[in-house]
């Protein structure tokens, strides 16, 4: 291993790594070789006597557990400094290993070692390797450990293996028998080059003897043979009771009794209880939940927390990482819990104790991950019109929710916000809007694509007599009413007349069907029977409209900002904007306004009303204003006249496709083809003082950008696009 640090470190001088190599040579490398031969070095903390031996000879400096550390260079062991040399060129006499124990000023390692009459052994025989504690490792042990190493066979005799096992050799989860009966200890090698024995750190490696090596340690080490497995551990003690439970529940408890290595964060009964109690009982009363709760508190390997000494991340049973830190006071956190007692060995593993559980996504419901991710209007407002149950696991659904950012609700008028709230129908209809069945990653976005909304689409017929339906579904009716309920889970839809007549009296009817439920619908303030009748599924659905640029996806006008966070029954796309379905084609959204009265009549004398009006497409109209239209001049007679050109000139102004202002970039130049065949230009520009941006088409600039139909969206714009047509 050393001469590969070399090697690396050799090849990084002479400049053939790549700059982006993590071996690329900076000033804050140390290489001990630069110092001269037989040179060694250390990370120690600054203000402490605290020191990190790994295995590798380049270093950077950088902190441990939050503090800052410096190269510490020192002779290799058994080598010294000769006055006015480099390096350390003096070669000092091998001794035998209890020689070289007192050299090193291991006493309290040595005290034990007398007692137990192994200094003779150690003097005479061999070959062994010996971990030997630092002298502060005996200041913290038991009272049971110090009546171990005062008995017979003393656990000193636990400290030494037959044979010479330099630090090169000792490979993760090697098992040495011991001196001790042949009692095992496990050896953990880590890809920081921290290497550990029953979790103890070495400090100090590789110290030659005549008739061994020996290996520094930071703890007096004790057996794992015999003891409990992980599982059994926790069963053990009696504050790890509801845990025991959840795993029992789970099914899964058996699992943890074969042979591991496991590293279990176990929380105990009192960090259980700080969990909400909804949050509780949508994991724990879900098996599928619960055993992904399970699994994301055990690692599959040990995990020694004399290793982790920087932040990292480290994958779990359940499939996706903890984030484990290690901060000032060498205090150690597992996505935010503490460790609270740590390295309790087992026969297969080892566990931790934490002071609050650990929560994955895939055990969290979307309720609880748009909670997570801060997203607490939407939560708030599902919750206002009963939609928990639709975004928790009991639905027994999958879905796909584009949540709207904080920001994109501040962002809406208060006309706006009132509307919503005021009317419980039209806030459920707009947020289902949000909704799409099933688990949805962008990873499966296409452009242009249409993905149907659970949202439920309510279609008022005559007046008469008022009326009102609730329960599953708000709405307001007058005199006969169809109700379209389209659920998103199965595709099924159901539609519902209702009949209001007469006055005074009321009714209730239920349908049921594809939705695998009852929808009741209660009439009130009106008089006479209410009836029902079932009729076929509607021929189109409410959808979002997905658009795929290089570098940004859209959904509808809103840019998707952050993307696939999956939970346990769906996936959570955000966005920058709140959506509201569309509800007239473009054709209507040109008459309603009043800018827009010549190109209403350029449409209809064109022949391509058609177009315009068509309930569903991809298209995008820049709608040039009635101003735009007469700074023609003399052209508008021709086009007056001639319903070709007429044609011609309005194609220009389509382009087959759904373009949204956030997918456009600032400063560049984005080319379109029109329905006519000739290119347009599309540039944003870069926000101003007052986070504003001009969108200009050609020479055209955007008065109003993104207006959303059932077949498109339009822009407003100042001026007619040239073309080649006039």
């Amino acid at each position: 291993m050393r001469l590969l640090c070399i090697l690396m470190a050799l090849v990084v001088a002479m400049g053939v790594c790549a700059k982006n190599s993590p071996f690329y040579w900076r000033a804050n490398y140390a290489m001990t070789w630069l110092h001269g031969p037989n040179v060694c070095a250390l990370q120690e903390v600054r203000g402490t006597r605290a020191r990190y031996w790994d295995e590798c000879m380049v270093y950077r400096p950088r902190t441990i557990c939050g503090n800052p550390t410096f190269i510490r260079y020192y002779c290799c062991s058994g080598y010294e400094k000769v006055r006015g040399e480099r390096g350390c060129t003096g070669v000092r006499e091998m001794e035998n290993i209890y020689t070289m124990l007192k050299t090193m000023h291991r006493q309290s390692f040595i005290d034990y070692i007398d007692n137990s009459k192994l200094d003779e052994m150690l003097e005479t025989q061999g070959a062994f390797t010996v971990f030997a504690p630092h002298n502060k490792a005996f200041s913290s042990i038991s009272p049971e450990m110090k009546k171990q190493l005062e008995g017979e066979p003393s656990l000193a005799r636990y400290h030494l293996v037959p044979g010479r096992f330099n630090s090169s050799q000792l490979r993760n989860g090697l098992e040495l028998a011991t001196m001790m009966g042949g009692k095992t200890l496990r050896i953990n090698r880590y890809s920081n080059g921290i290497i550990t024995v029953n979790c103890a750190r070495i400090l100090m490696p590789n110290v030659q003897a005549t008739n061994g090596i020996i290996h520094t340690i930071d703890q007096v080490i004790y057996p794992v043979d015999k003891r409990p497995t992980g599982a059994e551990l926790l069963i053990q003690h009696p504050k790890y009771r509801e845990f025991v439970t959840l795993l029992i529940n789970s099914g899964l408890i058996n699992d943890f009794r074969s042979d591991g290595p496991f590293t279990i964060f176990a929380p105990t009964d009192e960090a259980i209880a700080k969990m909400p109690s909804d949050l509780r009982d949508s994991i724990f009363n879900n098996k599928q939940a619960l055993q992904a709760w399970i699994k994301y508190h055990i690692v599959k390997n040990d995990l020694c927390t004399a290793a982790l000494i920087t932040s990292c991340g480290i994958r779990t049973l359940e499939g996706s990482k903890l984030n484990i830190t290690c901060g000032p006071g060498n205090k150690l956190y597992v996505d935010g819990s503490l460790v609270t007692e740590s390295d309790m060995l087992a026969s297969n593993g080892l566990v931790h104790t934490i002071d609050y559980p650990l929560i994955p996504d895939s055990a969290r419901d979307l309720r609880f991950m748009a909670s997570k991710l801060g997203l607490n209007t939407f939560v708030g407002l599902a919750g206002s019109v009963a939609m928990n149950a639709t975004l928790s696991r009991s639905s027994g659904s999958n879905y796909t929710i584009f949540v709207p950012t904080e920001e994109a609700w501040s962002a809406l008028t208060a006309d706006q916000l009132h509307a919503i709230k005021a009317n419980p129908a039209i806030l459920a209809a707009m947020l289902r809007y949000h909704i799409v069945p099933g688990q949805v990653s962008t990873q499966n976005f296409v452009s242009e694509q249409l993905i149907p909304t659970i949202t439920t689409t309510i279609t008022p017929a005559h007046s008469s007599v008022s009326g009102s339906v609730s329960g599953s579904l708000d709405a307001t009716l007058t005199g006969r009413g169809t109700i379209d309920i389209t659920d998103g889970g199965t595709g099924g839809t159901n539609s519902v007349v209702v009949d209001v007549g007469g006055a005074g009296g009321g009714g209730s009817v239920q349908t049921g069907g594809s939705l695998g439920g009852s929808v009741s619908v209660d009439v009130t303030g009106g008089g006479g029977a209410a009836a029902a009748t079932k009729f076929e599924p509607p021929s189109a659905s409410i959808s979002v409209r997905i658009s795929v640029d290089r570098e940004s996806i859209a959904v509808n006008e809103a840019k998707v900002v952050s993307s696939n966070h999956l939970s346990g029954n769906g996936y959570i796309h955000v966005i920058d904007k709140v959506m509201f379905p569309p509800q007239d084609p473009m054709l209507e959204l040109v008459k309603k306004d009043n800018r827009l009265g010549s190109l209403t009549g350029f449409i209809q004398a064109s022949g391509l009303e058609k177009m315009f009006s068509a309930k569903s497409g991809n298209l995008t109209l820049f709608a040039p204003t009635d101003s735009a239209f007469n700074e023609l001049g003399a052209d508008i007679d021709q086009l007056i006249t001639d319903p070709k050109t007429l044609e011609k000139l309005l194609r220009h102004h389509i382009v087959d496709k759904t373009i949204f202002s956030c997918a456009i970039k600032p400063d560049l130049k984005y080319r379109y083809k029109t329905n006519l065949g000739q290119k347009i230009t599309i540039v944003k520009s870069k926000p101003n003082s007052f986070d504003q941006q001009e969108i200009k088409v050609d020479q055209a600039t955007v008065l109003n950008s993104d207006i959303l139909g059932t077949n498109g969206v339009v822009y407003v714009i100042d001026k007619v696009l040239e073309c080649d047509c006039l």
